[in-house]
């Protein structure tokens, strides 16, 4: 009757975890916040002043200032600058760790680990997307410990963290990946888990969902505006949902956030109405970890005209004298981009002032300081590309649990509060609308702790009731011992314990199951890095990007969860 009586109750609490859908290893995402993560309050740039974000790398911190990146191939780790990059790279920049946003020593942190790392650690970064403008870098790869923000950030720092150190001018300031996507190196033993991917592994999960959202700010206003970046939702305050038009990631992999750009126009002071720069639709990259816009010459040459801008074949800039700064200043021109998804009349036209295309370029660009226009000649299409010039006045939500992507006008609000609006992910019910509450989910708890606690009070009894039993019969039984052969007692000598065998032979704790691989793609031959590039005498790697996306492109929607899934909730919990 014990042992009915026992199994009765642990039926119980299996029955109640059952039918209230509550897994103790796993966050409920309604239970979650967004992330703000906190902008530095300074600029940072070789071509222009962009907003950068407080990161702390190793143990002890080592405070960063790093740039948001959107490139779904590239931003697959924390980018940190190293030391190299101005001992051996610039050793004559003045200032050179303040203008490249603080460097990393992995010499300075105790928890920077290279053992699960092949190849000496070091790679070609290998951006497949950035490489075809002409960017790439090495990298020495290494896990550490993360922390969002300053001295206590805004979550818990987060262990071992994808870091890669580089030393190349081509990125001039560090990188925060946004990709959700693991990278896969041939010496690491797992795909590594990107931030993330980290922040929303459902089991642990920090962030309601694989989802993020960021401006570049503007340097440009009367009163400088920083960027904005927000992880597991968004900052409503910062952009205008009236004129905002979204969009089902591209089924390129390698380029989820294209758009179509389909026209370009400016109003001047001279002009009485719009005059066309961009006629044709052309499909571009909204790329941050880029900084300039990437369109066909045929276009560039219509800019030349309008504002009489002269190209330098030399560094491929457009750079600006001051007679022609002055023109501009004068016309004032604002510029209009129109933008909408290939199956949707949906549009959303995102207005520039020409004080966002103002930019000073320097060193190791050019010599000094020079003012240029930020358009880019472009040779083939897939080098069409919306940089951080586009973001400065453009609000980007990507949701990778829906596969899709929105595009919205920035608002400056003289108001630096953010107010967070989380997105849960498919199928996620928020508590407020018939989920479970976390007084429902406590009370749920304490009740299948009360029912495993009797279970094993149960237990207890019969065990020593039993043990009475046996001990009062083993004054009139007689004990016999059997012999055990050496064969079968082998597998428990020296402490060693004996594991069932699957049909393979293979103990079953030690069995593994692979990973499902929606796609995977290897980047191109790595080149051999230059000796000054954090050198080890060895020749880089090239690194694998795994893409396990949930569903088909086919089934994903093109819109924002609705409003039922989001709840507002202010930086101050409030």
């Amino acid at each position: 009757m014990g042992q009915t009586m026992a199994r009765h109750l642990a039926q119980r609490a299996v029955l109640i975890l059952t039918l209230a859908g509550v897994s103790l290893a796993e966050t409920s995402p309604s239970s979650l916040k967004p992330i703000s993560v906190p902008a530095s309050g300074s600029w940072q740039g070789d071509d222009g002043q962009w907003s950068t974000f407080h990161v702390q790398v190793g143990t002890p911190g080592q405070l960063l200032h790093l740039l948001p990146g959107s490139s779904v191939q590239a931003g697959n780790a924390i980018w940190a600058i190293a030391q190299e990059s101005c001992t051996e790279e610039n050793p004559d920049l003045w200032n050179c760790e303040e203008q490249r946003g603080d460097v990393f020593s992995a010499n300075e942190s105790s928890t920077w680990l290279t053992s699960q790392v092949s190849n000496g650690s070091y790679y070609n970064l290998n951006p497949v997307i950035e490489s075809m403008l002409g960017l790439n870098a090495n990298a020495s790869y290494g896990l550490d410990t993360v922390t969002l923000g300053t001295a206590n950030g805004v979550l818990p720092p987060l262990p071992n963290q994808l870091v890669a150190r580089i030393a190349s001018n081509d990125f001039w300031v560090g990188v925060i990946g946004l990709s959700p996507l693991r990278l896969n190196t041939t010496g690491f033993d797992d795909p590594v888990r990107t931030l993330m991917g980290a922040l929303s592994d459902p089991e642990g999960r920090k962030i309601p969902s694989t989802t993020w959202a960021y401006t570049a700010g503007s340097f440009y206003k009367d009163a400088p505006v920083f960027g904005s970046l927000t992880l597991g939702g968004y900052d409503s305050m910062r952009f205008d949902p009236n004129n905002s038009v979204s969009v089902p990631f591209s089924i390129n992999p390698s380029q989820d956030l294209q758009i179509n750009l389909q026209s370009i126009t400016y109003n001047g002071t001279t002009t009485q109405s719009s005059s066309y720069l961009l006629t044709d639709t052309i499909t571009a990259y909204m790329n941050s970890m880029i900084n300039y816009i990437w369109l066909p010459p045929e276009v560039c040459d219509v800019f030349e005209a309008a504002f009489g801008l002269e190209y330098d074949e030399a560094t491929e800039f457009y750079l600006m004298n001051d007679t022609t700064h002055a023109n501009l200043l004068a016309e004032n021109p604002t510029f209009t981009f129109t933008l909408g998804g290939a199956n949707s009349t949906e549009t959303a036209t995102i207005v520039l002032p020409y004080a966002a295309f103002d930019l000073n370029v320097s060193y190791p660009h050019v010599n000094g300081s020079q003012r240029y226009f930020p358009i880019k000649r472009a040779q083939y299409i897939s080098q069409y590309t919306l940089g951080r010039v586009f973001w400065q006045e453009a609000y980007v939500i990507a949701d990778y649990d829906r596969q899709n992507f929105t595009v919205a006008q920035a608002l400056f609000p003289s108001n630096s509060t953010p107010e967070l609006v989380r997105i849960l992910p498919p199928g996620a019910s928020d508590s407020r609308d018939g989920g479970l509450s976390g007084g429902a989910i406590a009370g749920i708890v304490m009740a299948v702790l009360a029912v495993v606690a009797s279970v094993l009070v149960v237990l207890w009894l019969l065990r020593r009731r039993k043990r009475r039993r046996q001990a009062q019969e083993g004054g009139n039984a007689t004990t016999e011992i059997k012999h055990v052969p050496a064969a079968a007692r082998a597998g428990e000598i020296d402490g060693q314990q004996i594991h069932e065998k699957s049909a393979d032979g293979a103990p079953f704790d030690k069995q593994e199951s692979e990973p499902h691989k929606a796609h995977t793609w290897e980047t191109t031959e790595a080149q051999l890095a230059p000796p000054s590039e954090l050198s080890t005498g060895q020749t880089p790697r090239s690194l694998h990007l795994e893409t396990n996306w949930p569903r088909q492109f086919s089934e994903l929607p093109a819109e924002l969860p609705p409003v039922g899934e989001m709840e507002a909730t202010r930086r101050d919990g409030a």
